[in-house]
């Protein structure tokens, strides 16, 4: 699989004439260019995915204590559990369901707003689940929301999944559904299904991957041992980079490109974790290193995305006519990119896996 590191390196090696060299950011910038355009330049079958999410059945074991004008709830006999997606939705008794918006603990929940009823306890109840998560790459739907060739559901004309809670709390049949965005970034989270599920049906939809996250990090050096998971920097800052460590891939460019780690957590500025033992050589004394984003686009591409890097790069140092010769072998590639039929190849992410199985479009199963 590609990696962002990957092809910097690329950049660096176009970059050959020592009185006009590039800074680091400037290639790093060509190649998150270069990205940018070679993604936007078709529909490409990457672009779209299946996923799936299974829907949660109301839970009611046990019952609960409540108190007049209390956000909290007690439960006696529960398992609640402190991962359930919220808001969820409550019906305590025959009175009006509540949202819920914190699972504190397995017999402790908080509601959104106070309890109007009388302070009582060994209460029935119903929790029931609106909000099940997305594809962390989810960018938009692309297709029909299906539960195997049971039912169909629609998205709704409300304007916001919150209209959704408006409709009544009784649990069923989902008919449509809303997309839930992240009150900071302004990207869809979540699925919000409505009427609550009454049932654990699999939910499978088509989906367009939004534009992959390019992010690159190569201060300091770093350092690991083959079978081992804990890698140590010097003049790193992994927690303060700006983004995320989790999920990047670790790539020493002076040992075989195609070797990477990926990284579980950054626990320090000079250290982090791998989701698994490092299959290369062992790194020691610390070395060269970049931290990087896997790019969802298979590696025949590579080629293509090389022509157009150089071009880049030769614009960069103003290499006008080199940067134009860059380009046409770019066209001719992509031509030739678009016209060929995928060969069968799998790629793997964090918690997804995809299948080119040809011109169509991928088969994207959830990793459990």
């Amino acid at each position: 699989m590609l990696t962002l590191g990957k092809l910097v390196t690329l950049a660096e090696r176009f970059d050959d004439n020592a009185s006009t060299l590039l800074s680091q950011e400037q290639r790093v910038a060509a190649v998150r260019d270069a990205v940018s355009d070679f993604w936007n330049s078709s529909e490409w079958p990457w672009h779209k995915a299946e996923a799936s999410v299974t829907l949660k059945a109301p839970y009611s074991t046990g019952t609960l204590s409540v108190t007049q004008g209390s956000t909290t709830v007690t439960g006696s006999g529960t398992t609640w559990d402190t991962t359930w997606n919220t808001p969820l939705l409550i019906r305590i008794g025959e009175g009006d369901p509540y949202l819920v918006t914190a699972v504190a603990s397995t017999t402790s929940l908080t509601l959104a707003e106070g309890y109007v009823g009388e302070s009582d306890t060994g209460l029935s109840y119903e929790i029931l689940h609106l909000c099940y998560d997305l594809p962390t790459d989810f960018g938009s739907m692309s297709g029909p929301v299906a539960a195997g060739n049971q039912f169909i559901i629609q998205p709704t004309r409300r304007e916001t999944w919150q209209k959704l809670l408006t409709l009544g709390s009784a649990s069923g049949t989902p008919c449509e559904y809303a997309l839930r965005y992240d009150d900071v970034y302004g990207e869809v989270r979540q699925i919000v299904f409505h009427p609550p599920p009454a049932g654990r049906d699999v939910v499978r939809f088509v989906y367009k991957r939004q534009f992959p996250r390019l992010e690159y990090y190569s201060i300091g050096t770093a350092a690991v041992a083959n079978g081992n998971t804990a890698v140590t920097g010097t003049g790193t800052a992994w927690t303060t980079m700006g983004f995320s460590a989790a999920g990047l891939a670790l790539q020493f460019p002076q040992t075989q490109s195609v070797i990477y780690g990926l990284v579980s957590t950054a626990g320090s500025a000079t250290g982090i974790t791998l989701t698994s033992n490092w299959a290369g050589p062992t790194i020691s004394p610390a070395r060269a290193y970049h931290l990087s984003s896997l790019l969802p686009i298979p590696d025949r591409a590579e080629t293509c995305l090389s022509h157009l890097i150089r071009n880049y790069v030769y614009l960069m140092k103003g290499w006008s006519n080199s940067a134009e010769k860059a380009f046409i072998m770019y066209e001719r590639s992509l031509s030739h990119l678009m016209d060929a039929p995928l060969d069968p190849v799998q790629h793997q992410m964090p918690g997804t896996s995809w299948m080119f199985a040809g011109p169509g479009d991928p088969q994207m199963v959830v990793v459990q």
